[in-house]
This record gives structure tokens, C-alpha cells and sequence, in this order.
């Protein structure tokens, strides 16, 4: 409910009294508790209610105290500081208290002394108590009014403002002392003095000359006038008259009052001393009149603080004849300033005199206003101005009732102690300001002070005021009163006027009244004083360019006082006032100290505005060249508070360099990219650098535009020119640069300009301005101390409120763009990310690239819809940046970019995708790109709106299953069959967790975690979990809290990540292998990522996993740093990384040496990339379709949904093929080690590869591998297969062989099905066909021959990379490697993995037999033309070859049939499969049977009774069972085992030519018998071999010898 205030004061007292009851005894709490409500009585009800009840007891209860004693008559003060300590009580004031007999003026005195000291009152109780003392002054009692033996006492008690000076406060209380002792003399006299006026009065009346009858009675009348309360008696005093010398003075006698001391005096003499009477005054003895009414110089200290009246009387003697004079002083009371002059006496009679000599009849209107005008004149100026005086003065008052104006009416002191100077202003003038003014005006003039002054405003328009100026010297100076007057009208006359008659001056009549309509009472009283008019029409200029759409104008300028270094800047802001802390920083960034500032607050109604005016000197002191530089600060300044450039210590640029703001910006952006490349120096140090130096910044600007601005209409070579001369003097420059950081950031800054390919700096906005970003693209070779490894390209983009960077591996290249949220280091984050990017797109056509862009005005405490906002707009920006230098493709021919020189080749291919923040930008990066009108439309962004949704596909994840389910079948488990235990990263709101948590309905998860919860099911059952997580999943933004904790088993459950710790369950403990009973979250996670289970699902962002022997800062995530394990801790078997850096690479060699089956991140998700790939590509294809108006764009739309099953095919097979590759690989990991590593070193060679940046065993750790028997790992083996795919696809765009017109099946079968055949035109155009073929081939190659095939056929043969890829092809083909593939790959869970490895070894070693022996008969025919000689004589052969073998090989391949079968392969494929190794002659066969026409079958006879003849094939089968030491000896095994191959062809071939008309091995028996002694002697060789033990190179290499021989 509500109270009044009294109610709450009563409520506060009792407070007070209960807090009496508890702390005083009864008998003293009594007491108090009576006297309570009357000091309370006195007190203003908010002054109570502002202090809390403790500060209100104790301030009651000190009084009480100090009420206690007191002795009669006394005047008791104190004045003090109350502290606990001393007092017992506190306040922060300081408090005062007095007690006194009670009498009139004690308050009144006491608070006009008080406020004359300046101190403030908070409180004041002033009760008048009745007690009864005893005869020690104690306290006897309270008692009624009127009670006898009482005494009547005023108790005061005033907090004030704190007098903490001790010395101060003593002082004040003897001053308050001395006014109480004022008061007292004054009214214990009154009476007495009262009595003496009577008494004087009678004399007068009595003894006054007849002649001045009327004049003494009116005198006398004015006397009794007085005695009737209308004048304070505070004093008097008799004065003798003496005569000596010829001079009259007066002889001061006995006083009253105040003047009961003989020293007290009023009056001041010549010197300024105080006197009891002047000699001017002494004059008044010759004056007729009886009575002198006058000011006294000193001010009263009873009643009221203002100079004492004094009335002096005549004393005469019986003569009439003057003898001495009665002086009385005191005060006027209201009454007498109330009541009207014609009913006191002496005034009536004067204004009536007045009214007389003016002329004016009594009743005209003249008359009745100059009545008006006495009737409220200065009632002191009445009693003492004279009738002459106040004649001219009153018309003069007059006359402004019809002409308002500015006037002064001045009035000496007949005694010259001062003038009276009443002052006319127009009302609405009148301020504090102007009073001021004038009083100093009037105190100049007049050599003196304002004693005095008053304010009226009873006159209609016109205000006046009253000053008293007291006279310095005793005497009154000589003044021009019109000289004084027209000066005061000067200063009276507003700012405002004078700026109308010069805006009229300026402007027009017209204009200039609306101008000053609008600001003439809109500028402060302060803007008024510190500006002239003239610079006031400035400001009114600015003014007029702002509003609230353009709230900003600037002026900087500089004072003809000024010294060059200073400038002055005025700030005129629409609205509010601009913030001290938003501007200053600005201004001193630009390189100037702050001297002072003045804000102006401008007025203007609706809204107002205001100026800042700031006072400024250079910091570094240079001179400030202001008709140069003044535009550039003022675009300098705008632009950082607009947000156009960032607002940092660079910006003093345009000062000490003459830079404009954004050249200025230029620099900052290459600091901050150099920044980003890990120069080694902070932004400060670089900052600092430039500006110490602003010769070279300006000449880094310089060449910048040599190189780039298109308006210097230089061609190629007059820009290298300038170029060159700049360059030149910058070395010049740098030569004198002493410290060597600085010399080293000055240089870096040059390298980095002059790498730079391409710039947006000079490109217009749509609007015609400049934009406000930048774009750089870098040739990355060029670039000094890039950190590895070094992109092909990379584009900068950089803004106030957006950075980010764009690196590329080649030409035609692709990889997401991520927002990031590092801001010291996201070039290094994309930097390893486009690493990863380039192994993971060895299967798609373009190479890697990757993006990342830093949001850098993200509003903080903004919503998720602000934050978004603010991302999306940065993200645009970012792709701006990079379309801006991108060329275009219009009609198949490359357009430039506007405004851009290039100083590279064309470059139209980029591409970007989604990636960690940007999953739903697709829409928007195609919307940027439609805006450009760039050629690849919504094909710029895969996955958009009418793209291939990844998430609903669940691509990634299914492309990451792939590698999961054949880590298990080489496990022996079937994930879609059999359960298995999983742990995840996760939750099943994210597509790659949750698409790949119903991969399989045979998923047992045990735990899992996200960023918000831990999900822990013990002892989960497949069928149920797998429909709750399908439903989380299909639910939009659920989380694990949403799982129905009904299905999850016993002691599981879903705990917060937030929580401060988990309670476990004796099943999560045996789960896990915790013993606590609680555990923080982070510890329950690290248990879950050590528990044992069969699969580690990576679904969520982070990495979790390290090597033992790496640290936490190695992983580069320091968010999950205290959740992270090493890969020792691990105890699962399977891990699938769908999501990017689960694992370091470091920790998954780790995990695969202790034999955890782990790919990379890069094999394992690559199908997202893959299929933006896909979708890419085809969107290029069938854009020229839609272009050449053969398809609309929703029947395009139409169609590519229709192919979203088949393409994601595509993109699967990719993943199945590249995992196999890595296991066949894996197969032979230890036998294929050296080979690798002489790869790896072709790679460094060429300068393709960085060891240790992909973290490959270097050679000593190589030779450590081989001497345990060991290879390279899963992880590793990824690594070199990207590398090897990444390589070769170079090689291939970079030769003819994707022209060949074989290999544009590659091209159509890259498509899905329904575009090959309508289509095929516009496949065949496509404008990356040969980069498809080229990516295909490379992919095929690699997979099916492994990743060093290529650099081991090179360096065996001598043959080109290309030339060995294109006998790939054409072996390939011609023994249907693919078809067979596809065989053993569909046994996948019906042969054990290890008999499908095995199979696909046998295919990849006969694929690497057959493409050396293809190379040669390559190397002058198209793929189509060696196919077509040699596969259908192949195909015969590889029909009946089982028929012919000798009965060694025969046993041979029926062994290994015989052990397929038994695996489970079909018995056919193990056939063709086990016949695959005796195929590899079979060239040769064709090559002797066409220069002969004799039947291949025929001659495949022939071919194999020679090796079984001479043991041929048995001596090929052991060498390959041969150890070769080192590479060497491989190479010259594989040569003599080819020469064997060799010679067996040659010998057919001769055993054919002699026997035309036979049978293949008819021939050979009688060749054989024709050459009888070099037969015998080649048997007996090999009967040598097979019973000399152990077959060797040096025996292989002298039977390769024999044979040549025959």
C-alpha cells in the first residue's frame, strides 16, 4: 500500500525510538523518547526521511546529549564531525549545534551566515524548548509553556557540507559565536532603542525652527513611522558635534545594540577603513534637513546578510541650532518595501513633488505611468536619491514603455561611497551571463565592485536590475554615462542580432531570416561567447549538409594564433552528441594529441545537433600543411568513423605521409595479410615501421599503383619501367633504415606489393565510389618466407569488417570456405585445411583449395538471427572480393574483370563450397555469383537450392561408411549383418553423426558426445536405438537430451556438459573403467574416447585424438585441449573419420602401427567434395544446354534431381575404389617400401612434396622401416596416393593424351547415365573435359597400379609419365582389368577381404607387366589403335592359355585356383584370375603372329613349349620369389625377367620360321633339334640352376645371357 509522508515519518521515528529502547536505559530512553517528537516537529518531512533511522538516532540522541547542561544566559555551540570512534554515532556531515535564550533572528541569522560561507544545509531541527535548570545549569526537566521557574530555549542543530579543515571549522564556529552575541546585544536593546527613537523624536518636535515647521513634522511623522514596525532596531549610537580648526566632526558617545561597542562601526572613510562617521557625511550639518537616510558599507549579520539602513537625527539645541546627531541602525522591514512610497512619510511628499515638476496632470496617462514608475522604483533609491535625480531618471524609465530598450540610469552617492546604477535589458536577454556582464562593464567604468545587485521583472519586456558599485577610492571617477550605456547595449544586444544582419549580409534577406529563423536561438549561451559570428556562418554551413541520413559533416582549420603544428577540428553530429570515447580515439590514431575540446549543443527543435570543437597539436610535432591535407583528414576521419577503414595507429599516415584514408587502408591490408603469412613482427611493430618512415610508405603506395592503376595509361612495359625506378628508390630509401626489423618489415612490405597479380583497389562500386574492401591475389612463389606449404595462388580479402584468404593448389581448383573465429592465425587454419583439401581431392578434377573468412563486427551479446546477419554479410563481401579478380567466360572467351590490370594469365575457373559455419550459404554464394554474371551460374556454389543436398543424401557420411565397412570386412565382420559396438563424436542433428548412425541397423551405440551433452547406453539393442536415433534425426534441432531416456538400458543415460559434475552408475563405471563415483564431464568423455568398442564414429568438429608424442598446442584445437587422448589410450579397433581432424596425422600413424585400422580424414569423407564435384561439372555441361535454349532451367532442375541416386553412386565408387587402393597398397606395404620412397623423393625432387609437412618417413626413417621388416602405414599410404593422383593429373592436362578420342569414355562415363547419350555434344565441349579425363585417368591409374607405378615405369623405361599412363590404358583395356575388378569386388562379405586384396594384387601386378611391355608399341598409335591390334588375339589367348602351360605352370595355376575356390570365389574367376600370371608373353605371341600370319593360338603353342622346353617358366616364377637388396637389383631383376620373356618370344619366333607348315610345338621340337648342342647346353644350364640352390640375380642374369646366345 502507499503512505504520505507523514505516515513514513512516523514510521521513521518509531524506528528511532525502537532503536532507544534497545540500546539507552529505561530511565534515559524515556526522556528521549519524549523530546523525539519535538525536535522532529521542526524538521522538513523529506530532510527525516533522507537520513536511515541509525543516522536519525544518533544526530536526535547527540542533541538530547547536548541539551543536558547549560548555563542561563549562555550561548552554547558546537561544531563537529561525528565518527563513531569519538562520538558514537556517524554522518557525513558536519554537524552544528546550538542552544541560546529563545529570541528572534537566531535561524534566520544563523542560515544567511551559513549560506554566505557557501555551505549547503541538509538538515535542520530547531525546537524551542521550556525547561527548568538547576543552579549548575543541568537539565531539571521539560516543561509547559508558561510554566514558573522556567526558561524558554532555542535548540538548533544544522548538518552542513563537511568542514573537514579542524582549523577551518574552528573558525566557523567563532563566526557563528559571534552572531549569536550579534543577535543577543541587538534584541536585548530594542526596546531601550525603541524608547530612544520616542525620545529623539519629541526633542526634534520640540526644538526644530518654526520656519521648518512642515519639514520637522513631516520628519517626526516618518520617525513615528519606523517606530511602528516598519525598521529593524539593531543599533544606535549619540554623536557630539565638536568644533575645532574651522572643521566640523563628530564625537561618537554611548550605543545601544550592536554599537554598545564603541569600535563597532558602519561607515568606511576614503581608505576603505571602518569609521564611525566620513567627513563627507559630516556635511550633512549644513543640510536644512533634519533627517540623513542613508546605506551603511557594512552588511548585518542579524536577520538578513544586506548593508545597513541608517537614519540619522538632528540633535539642536534650544536654538535650533545643531549639536550632535542620533544614528540608528537596523534594516527596513517588507512592510516598508511593500507599501506604496505615497503612504510613507518623506516619500509622499517627494514623488508627489516629482509628478508636480514632470508636468503631468495626476489623472493623464502620463501622469498615472510616471506614478507607476516611482510606485515600483528601488525603494532605496526613493529614500536617497534626490528630487532632481529621480525626476530625470523616472521619465527616463518612462519612455521604454513605448520604445523598449537597453538603459542605464546612474546615481552617485552623494558621498561619494558609490554609484547606484539601474540597468534596463530586454526581458528575454536577461540571464545570469548578461548581469555578469554588465557588472563588469559598470566595475570598469566606474573604478569599482558590485556591492551590491537586484533583479526585477515587473516591467512588460524589459528587465531590471540594480547594482550598487562601491567605490575602490573613496571617489567617484569622471564616466561618460552614455558612453557606459551604449556599451551595455553592446553587451546586451544578443549574439543572435548580430548574426541576422550577417546572415542577411551573406545569404539575402530571404534566406538569411530563415536561416537565423532556424539557428539564431539554437546555438548555447556557451557557443555564443567562444565564437564569433563570422565563424559561426561557417558552422551554420555545415549544419545545413547534415540530417539523419547523412549525420556527419567535419571541418578542419586553424586559428591565424596558431602554430603550424596545431590544427583545429569542429565535429558537427545530427542528433545526440558524439562520445568523447568514440571520438578521441580517432583523432589520436590519426597522430594528434588532444589539447582541449568544447562540445555545442545546437538546438533546433524537432532534432538537435551539435558541434565539437577540438584543439589538437601533432603528436610526432611535424607541421600540419593544412591547405594540403585538410580534405584528407576530413576523408580520413569520415571514413573511420563510417567504419570504411579500421581505426588504428596506421591513420597518422595521412599526417606524416600526405597518404589519403585509403591509401592509407592499402598498407594496413597488406600488414594484416603479411600478418596472416606469420611475418614475425606485430601489427604495432609494422605500423610503427610505416609511420617512422613515411618517405617509403608513400613510395610503397607508389609502386603499388605503377603496377596496378589503370589511369596511369601505361602499357606493359612502361609499368615495368616505372615499376623498376620505384623499386630502385625504395632500396635507395631502405639502405638508410639503421634497425634491422625494420629494415626487414619495409622489404617485406615491397616483396609482397610487388607479388601481387591482381587488385579490386581501383575497381568502382555500382554506386561510382571506391569500394570499401580490398582484394589481392599473390603469386605464392614470389612471396618471401610463406610459410609451406606455398599455394599456386591466393587471394586476400580484406575490410573494416571482414578478412579472409583464399589459397589454391593450381588453376582449376575447389574447397569450401569456412567462417572462422581465429583471429590472430586463420591463414594458418586454412592453410592446413587446403592441405588436407589437396589429398582429398586427388578424386575429383580440381585440385584443392580452401577458404576462410573472419566476421570481424559480429555485434556482441547479438541474437543468433544478428550474429547470422552480420556472418552472412561478411561471407558476401569475401566472395566479392574474390569474383572481383576472377575472369569471366562469355561465349566461350575469357573477360577481365573491369578496372583490374592483370599481370598474370587468364584464371575463370573458381569454385567454392560449403564448409564449418557456411553450410547454408549455397543459396547465397550463387546469388553473389548471378549478381557478377559469372559463367558457372549456380554451379560457382555446389549444394544450393537447386543442388545436391549433402545432408540429405547423407553423402559424406556414406562415402566415410565405405572405408568404415571395409575396415571390417578385412576384420572379417559385415557391419550390415553382424552388431558392433560404436562411440561417437556427435549428435543426431549433424548430418555427417547422424546420417552415419543409420548406416546400419546393426549399430550398438554405447556413448557418444556433442559440444552440449554426453548420450551413454550400456548395453544398447540395435532395433530400438536405431528407430530413436532415426527420429532425433528426422526431427529438426534436437539434441541428445531429446532421446527417450524410456529406451535407453540400465544406468545410461544423457548428461550435460555443463553440469559441474555426473553421478556414475556401477554400469557406466564398467563401461568406462572409471572408480569414482563422480567424475567431471571431462573426465566421463576422455573415458568414452578409451572405452572399448569396435568403431570410433567422428561426426562432430574437433580433434580429439594426438599422438603420445605430441602436445596438445601440436593438435591445434584448443577448445577440446582438456578432453583430448593420446592414440596409445585407444581400445577400439575401426575408426571412421566423417568429419575433418577427429585425429592428427601423427596419432593416426600411431593408431596403425598398433594396428587400429584408420585411413585419413581426407580419404574417409571425400565423398561431400566429391559430389559437389559432380554437381559442378554437370551444371557446366548442361548450362550450355539451357543457354542454347534445348533445356529450360527447371527442366534442368528437374533432371538433376533425377539423377541424385546415380550420382551419388559416382561419388561411391570413388570412395570404395581410393579405400581399396590403400589396402592393396597396405598388402605390400614392407616389399613396396623402397619403391615408395624413391617416389617420395621424385616427388621432393620436383618440389610436389614437403615430407615433413605430410609427415612421410624421412630416408632415415625409412631405412629403420626396412630393417624391421616394416612399411609405410594406412594413414601414410593415403597420403602418397593423393599425391601420386594429384601429380599425375598434372602431368596428363599438361600433355595430348586426354585428347585422345579414346579416352573420352572416361568423359561420358564421369556423367550419369541419362547425359551420355542426349547429351553428349555438350559433354564433349565441356570446358574442363580434358581436366575430367585427366582426373579420371589419374584416379584409375593410381588405384588399380598403386601410387609409385608411374615414377617406377618412368624411371625403368625412360618413358614419360604420360607415355606410361597411356600404356596403363591400353593394357587395361586389353586384358578387361575393369571387368574383372567388378567381379572380385562383388564377393565383397561372401570371400574373405584378404582373397579379394590378393586377387586385385594379381590384376595390379599383371596391369604393371603388361603397360611396360605396351609402352613401346604405344608410343606412334592411339589407345584405339593398339587396342584394336593386339586385344582380340588376347582374348583367344587368354581363352586356351590353361591348355597350354607346361606341366609345372599348369600345376601351378591349378594350386592357385584351387585356393580361391576354397575362399569362395566362383570357380570361373579364379580361373581367369590364376591365369592372369602366364599371360605375360602375350603381346609377344601377337607381335610374332602378325608379320606371319600364322594363327595366334598356333604360335601361343609354340611360345609356351619354348618355356616349358627350356624351363623358361620355371626360372621367371623363381626369380620373382627372389629378395632384392635395394632398388638397383629390383630393377635389373624385373629387366632380366623381361629379357627371359624376350627370348622365349624370339626363340618361338624362330622355331615358327623353320617350320611354316607344323604345329606350334612341332615347330619348337624341330628348331630344337637343329640347334641341338646350344639346346643341351641351355638344358643342362637350367638342370644346374634347379639342383644348385637358391636362385640369384648372378645366376638369372648369366641363364639370361645363355639364352640370348642361342
Amino acid at each position: 500500500m502507499a503512505f504520505n509522508s507523514a505516515e513514513k515519518v512516523a514510521n521513521r521515528l518509531d524506528e528511532v525510538r525502537a532503536l532507544a529502547a534497545e540500546r539507552l536505559e529505561r530511565s534515559d530512553a524515556g526522556a528521549f523518547r519524549e523530546v523525539i517528537d519535538i525536535f522532529a516537529a521542526t524538521a522538513a518531512h523529506d530532510e527525516i526521511l533522507e537520513q536511515p533511522a541509525e543516522e536519525l538516532y544518533g544526530s536526535l540522541l547527540a542533541l538530547w546529549k547536548f541539551c543536558q547542561t547549560r548555563n542561563p544566559g549562555e550561548s552554547k555551540v558546537r561544531i563537529y564531525n561525528p565518527r563513531i570512534a569519538e562520538h558514537g554515532w556517524e554522518s557525513s556531515h558536519t554537524i552544528l549545534e546550538a542552544i541560546n535564550d529563545d529570541m528572534p533572528f537566531l535561524v534566520d541569522s544563523l542560515t544567511a551566515l551559513l549560506t554566505e560561507k557557501g555551505l549547503a544545509l541538509h538538515a535542520l531541527v530547531h525546537p524551542v524548548l521550556q525547561v527548568r535548570r538547576d543552579s549548575k545549569g543541568a537539565l531539571a526537566g521539560l516543561c509547559k509553556p508558561g510554566e514558573k521557574n522556567t526558561i524558554s530555549e532555542s535548540v538548533i542543530q544544522v548538518k552542513i557540507d563537511q568542514v573537514a579543515d579542524p582549523k577551518a571549522l574552528a573558525e566557523l564556529g567563532n563566526e557563528i559565536e559571534s552572531m549569536f552575541a550579534d543577535v543577543t546585544v541587538a534584541v536585548t536593546d530594542w526596546r531601550e532603542m525603541l524608547s530612544k527613537l520616542d525620545d529623539v523624536t519629541a526633542d526634534l518636535k520640540k526644538k526644530a525652527p518654526k520656519s521648518e515647521a512642515d519639514a520637522t513634522a513631516e520628519a517626526c511623522e516618518f520617525l513615528d513611522w519606523m517606530a511602528a514596525n516598519h525598521f529593524t532596531f539593531l543599533g544606535y549610537r549619540h554623536f557630539a558635534l565638536k568644533k575645532s580648526d574651522s572643521k566640523l566632526s563628530m564625537e561618537p558617545g554611548p550605543g545601544l545594540g550592536l554599537m554598545r561597542d564603541p569600535d563597532y562601526t558602519v561607515m568606511r572613510d576614503a581608505d576603505g577603513k571602518f569609521t564611525h562617521w566620513t567627513p563627507q557625511i559630516s556635511d550633512v550639518t549644513r543640510d536644512p534637513s533634519s533627517l540623513l537616510i542613508i546605506k551603511a558599507n557594512r552588511r548585518s549579520t542579524v536577520h538578513r546578510p544586506v548593508h545597513f539602513d541608517v537614519v540619522a537625527v538632528k540633535e539642536l539645541n534650544d536654538n535650533g541650532v545643531m549639536v550632535g546627531e542620533h544614528v540608528f541602525i537596523g534594516l527596513f522591514t517588507s512592510a516598508a518595501y511593500n507599501r506604496s512610497p505615497r503612504e510613507i512619510p518623506l516619500l509622499r511628499g517627494k514623488v508627489a513633488r516629482v509628478i508636480e515638476r514632470a508636468g503631468f496632470a495626476p489623472s493623464s496617462h502620463d501622469g498615472k505611468a510616471l506614478t507607476n514608475v516611482l510606485e515600483t522604483y528601488p525603494r532605496d533609491e526613493l529614500f536617497q536619491a534626490s528630487e532632481a535625480q529621480l525626476l530625470e531618471n523616472a521619465v527616463g524609465v518612462l519612455h521604454l514603455a513605448t520604445r523598449p530598450r537597453t538603459r542605464l540610469f546612474p546615481r552617485p552617492d552623494r558621498f561619494g561611497r558609490f554609484v547606484s546604477c539601474i540597468v534596463y535589458v530586454p526581458r528575454e536577454r536577461y540571464n545570469t551571463e548578461i548581469r555578469i556582464r554588465i557588472g563588469n562593464i559598470l566595475c570598469d567604468a566606474l573604478d569599482g565592485r558590485v556591492a551590491s545587485w537586484e533583479p526585477s521583472f515587473r516591467t512588460e519586456g524589459l528587465a531590471r536590475i540594480h547594482f550598487v558599485i562601491a567605490m575602490s577610492g573613496g571617489r567617484i571617477p569622471d564616466y561618460d554615462a552614455a558612453a557606459i550605456e551604449a556599451e551595455v547595449a553592446t553587451a546586451v544586444r544578443s549574439w543572435s542580432d548580430m548574426l541576422l544582419e550577417t546572415l542577411t549580409d551573406r545569404c539575402g534577406e530571404a534566406e538569411g531570416a530563415r536561416l537565423h529563423a532556424r539557428y539564431g536561438k539554437g546555438f548555447s549561451a556557451s557557443y555564443r561567447d567562444d565564437v564569433q559570428v563570422a565563424a559561426a556562418i561557417g558552422d551554420i554551413e555545415k549544419l545545413e549538409t547534415i540530417s539523419e541520413d547523412k549525420p556527419l559533416a567535419l571541418h578542419f582549420y586553424r586559428r591565424l594564433e596558431d602554430s603550424e603544428t596545431t590544427a583545429r577540428f569542429k565535429i558537427y553530429h545530427h542528433g545526440g552528441p558524439v562520445p568523447l570515447s568514440d571520438a578521441l580515439p580517432v583523432l589520436e590514431n590519426m597522430g594528434f594529441r588532444i589539447l582541449n575540446e568544447h562540445p555545442y549543443r545546437v538546438e533546433l527543435g524537432d532534432t538537435d545537433s551539435w558541434i565539437h570543437d577540438f584543439h589538437m597539436e601533432s603528436a610526432a610535432g611535424v607541421e600540419i600543411d593544412l591547405s594540403e591535407l585538410r580534405a584528407k583528414l576530413e576523408d580520413a576521419f569520415d571514413a573511420t568513423w563510417n567504419g570504411l577503414v579500421d581505426d588504428d595507429p596506421l591513420n597518422r599516415l595521412v599526417v606524416l605521409s600526405g597518404l589519403s584514408a585509403r591509401e592509407t587502408a592499402l598498407l594496413r591490408a597488406y600488414s594484416r595479410f603479411l600478418r596472416q603469412a606469420r611475418i614475425p613482427y606485430s601489427i604495432d611493430y609494422m605500423e610503427d615501421a610505416l609511420a617512422q618512415y613515411p618517405e617509403i610508405a608513400h613510395s610503397l603506395v607508389a609502386l603499388f599503383a605503377a603496377q596496378f592503376d589503370p589511369e596511369n595509361k601505361l602499357d606493359a612495359e612502361g609499368r615495368g619501367a616505372e615499376r623498376a625506378r620505384i623499386m630502385a628508390q625504395i632500396d635507395a630509401a631502405l639502405e638508410d633504415v639503421p634497425s634491422l626489423d625494420m629494415d626487414r618489415i619495409l622489404r617485406r612490405f615491397r616483396n609482397a606489393i610487388a607479388s601481387t597479380l591482381r587488385t579490386n583497389y581501383y575497381q568502382p562500386g555500382a554506386d561510382g565510389r571506391p569500394k570499401s574492401y580490398f582484394s589481392f591475389k599473390f603469386d605464392c612463389d614470389e612471396l618471401d618466407e610463406l610459410p609451406l606449404p606455398r599455394p599456386w595462388r591466393e587471394i586476400f580479402v580484406y575490410s573494416p569488417w571482414v578478412e579472409g584468404v583464399h589459397l589454391r593448389g593450381g588453376p582449376v581448383a575447389r574447397g569450401g570456405l569456412r567462417w572462422s573465429d581465429r583471429k590472430e592465425d586463420y591463414r594458418t587454419e586454412v592453410l592446413g585445411l587446403v592441405k588436407a583439401q589437396q589429398v582429398k581431392n586427388a578424386v575429383i578434377v580440381p585440385v584443392g583449395s580452401k577458404g576462410g573468412f573472419l566476421p570481424k563486427k559480429l555485434p556482441a551479446g547479438g541474437s543468433r538471427e544478428e550474429i547470422q546477419a552480420e556472418a552472412i554479410r561478411a561471407y558476401k563481401t569475401f566472395l566479392c572480393g574474390l569474383l572481383d579478380l576472377t575472369d569471366n567466360l562469355v561465349a566461350g572467351d575469357v573477360v577481365p574483370p573491369d578496372a583490374v590490370v592483370r599481370r598474370d594469365s587468364d584464371d575463370p575457373y573458381l569454385v567454392v563450397a560449403a564448409d564449418k559455419g557456411t553450410a547454408t550459404f549455397s543459396d547465397i554464394a550463387n546469388g553473389v555469383a548471378a549478381e557478377y554474371g559469372f559463367w558457372l551460374d549456380d554451379a560457382f556454389a555446389s549444394g544450393g537450392s537447386n543442388g545436391y543436398d549433402h545432408k540429405g543424401m547423407g553423402i559424406t557420411a556414406r562415402g566415410a561408411w565405405e572405408a568404415v565397412k571395409r575396415h571390417f570386412r578385412e576384420l572379417g565382420q559385415d557391419t550390415q549383418t553382424e552388431p558392433f559396438d560404436v562411440i561417437g563424436v556427435g549428435d543426431m542433428s549433424g548430418d555427417v553423426f547422424g546420417n552415419g548412425m543409420l548406416l546400419s541397423e546393426q549399430i550398438r551405440l554405447i556413448a557418444a558426445f556433442d559440444h552440449r551433452d554426453i548420450f551413454i547406453d550400456p548395453d544398447p539393442d540395435p532395433a530400438s536405438s536405431f528407430a530413436e536415433r532415426k527420429r532425433l534425426f528426422e526431427t529438426p534441432r534436437t539434441s541428445w537430451q531429446d532421446y527417450d531416456t524410456k529406451l535407453i538400458s540400465k544406468g545410461g543415460g544423457v548428461f550435460s556438459r555443463a553440469s559441474k559434475s555426473i553421478q556414475l552408475t556401477p554400469e557406466i563405471k564398467k563401461l568406462t573403467g572409471l572408480k569414482t563415483d563422480k567424475v567431471t564431464p571431462f573426465q566421463l568423455i576422455k573415458a568414452i574416447l578409451t572405452m572399448k568398442a569396435d568403431l570410433l564414429w567422428f561426426g562432430g568438429i574437433g580433434t580429439y585424438v594426438k599422438a603420445s608424442t605430441e602436445t596438445n598446442a601440436d593438435a591445434g584445437d584448443r577448445a577440446n585441449d582438456a578432453i583430448r587422448v593420446d592414440a596409445t589410450e585407444l581400445r577400439v579397433r575401426v575408426i571412421g573419420e566423417g568429419a575433418n581432424l577427429g585425429v592428427t596425422q601423427r596419432g593416426r600413424i600411431e593408431l596403425a602401427r598398433k594396428g587400429v585400422k584408420v585411413n585419413t580424414d581426407a580419404v574417409d569423407n571425400s565423398a561431400g567434395v566429391d559430389c559437389s564435384d559432380h554437381e559442378v561439372n554437370i551444371k557446366i555441361a548442361l548450362g550450355a544446354v539451357v543457354e542454347a535454349g534445348d533445356m529450360t532451367p527447371k527442366q534442368r532442375n528437374n533432371l538433376l534431381a533425377k539423377m541424385t541416386d546415380e550420382v551419388a553412386e559416382l561419388v561411391l565408387r570413388d570412395n570404395y575404389d581410393q579405400t581399396l587402393a590403400i589396402s592393396i597398397t597396405e598388402a605390400r606395404a614392407a616389399e613396396m617400401l623402397d619403391d615408395q620412397a624413391r617416389f617420395m623423393r621424385a616427388l621432393e625432387a620436383s618440389g610436389n612434396l614437403n615430407r615433413e609437412i605430410e609427415l612421410l618417413p624421412s630416408d632415415e626413417a625409412i631405412a629403420e622401416l626396412r630393417a624391421a621388416g616394416l612399411g609405410l602405414t594406412r594413414p601414410e599410404i593415403a597420403v602418397l596416393v593423393a599425391y601420386a593422383k594429384i601429380v599425375i593429373f598434372g602431368q596428363l592436362v599438361a600433355a595430348r593424351l586426354p585428347d585422345d578420342e579414346y579416352c573420352q569414355r572416361f568423359l561420358i562415363d564421369y556423367m550419369p547415365t541419362p547425359l551420355r547419350k542426349k547429351y553428349r555434344d555438350a559433354i564433349l565441349a565441356h570446358p574442363l573435359r580434358r581436366e575430367i579425363i585427366a582426373t579420371v585417368l589419374s584416379n584409375v591409374v593410381v588405384n588399380e597400379a598403386g601410387p609409385s607405378l608411374i615414377n617406377r615405369m618412368s624411371e625403368e623405361t625412360g618413358a614419360g609419365p604420360t607415355g606410361v599412363v597411356k600404356a596403363f590404358v591400353i593394357g587395361r583395356d586389353i586384358f578387361e582389368i575393369e571387368a574383372l575388378r567388378a567381379e572380385i569386388n562383388a564377393l565383397d562379405n561372401k570371400v574373405p577381404a584378404e582373397a579379394q586384396n590378393e586377387m586385385h594384387l594379381a590384376l595390379s601386378d599383371m596391369i604393371a607387366s603388361q603397360s611396360q611391355a605396351t609402352i613401346s608399341r604405344a608410343s606412334d598409335h592411339t589407345v584405339a589403335e593398339v587396342i584394336a591390334i593386339y586385344k582380340p588375339e588376347v582374348s583367344r589367348i587368354t581363352e586356351c592359355v590353361g591348355d597350354l602351360l607346361s606341366p609345372f605352370s599348369r600345376k601351378r595355376m591349378e594350386k592357385r585356383i584351387a585356393g580361391f575356390i576354397s575362399a569362395g570365389v566362383p570357380k570361373e574367376l579364379a580361373g581367369r584370375i590364376s591365369r592372369l600370371e602366364f599371360l605375360g608373353g602375350a603381346l609377344d605371341i601377337v607381335d610374332v603372329a602378325r608379320p606371319r600370319k600364322r594363327d595366334v593360338i598356333d604360335v601361343a603353342e609354340a611360345y609356351f613349349a619354348v618355356g616349358a622346353r627350356f624351363g623358361l617358366d620355371w626360372l621367371r616364377t623363381t626369380a620373382r620369389g627372389i629378395e632384392p637388396a635395394d632398388h638397383w637389383e629390383r630393377v635389373a631383376l624385373g629387366r632380366l625377367i623381361a629379357d627371359l620373356r624376350s627370348q622365349q618370344s624370339l626363340i618361338a619366333a624362330a622355331a615358327l620360321d623353320i617350320g611354316e607348315d607344323r604345329k606350334g610345338a612341332a615347330c619348337v621340337d624341330r628348331w630344337a633339334d637343329a640347334h641341338a648342342e646350344a639346346v643341351r647346353r641351355a638344358e643342362r644350364m637350367v638342370q644346374e640352376l634347379r639342383e644348385g640352390g637358391a636362385l640369384s640375380i648372378a645366376k638369372l642374369a648369366v641363364a639370361s645371357s645363355r639364352f640370348r646366345s642361342i
